[in-house]
């Protein structure tokens, strides 16, 4: 998995968070996904919306203790 310049990275997380606009996620959480997915924005997506449909979303989220 390859890291991009900051430049690239943020065009890849813009056109993610239009793709996932109904889930109302933040920049860090957009990055986190386009990576474990090397950027492919399909893949990202279909993980993104599988991860908050079978509400592991909360472990992602949750502060520490």
């Amino acid at each position: 998995m390859a890291f991009l310049d900051e430049k690239k990275e943020l065009k890849y997380v813009e056109q993610f968070r239009s793709a996932v606009k109904d889930l109302g996620r933040d920049d860090g959480t957009l990055r986190r996904f386009l990576r474990a997915r090397d950027y492919d924005l399909n893949k990202a997506e279909e993980m993104l919306r599988k991860t908050v449909s079978n509400g592991c979303f909360l472990l992602l989220v949750a502060s520490p203790i």
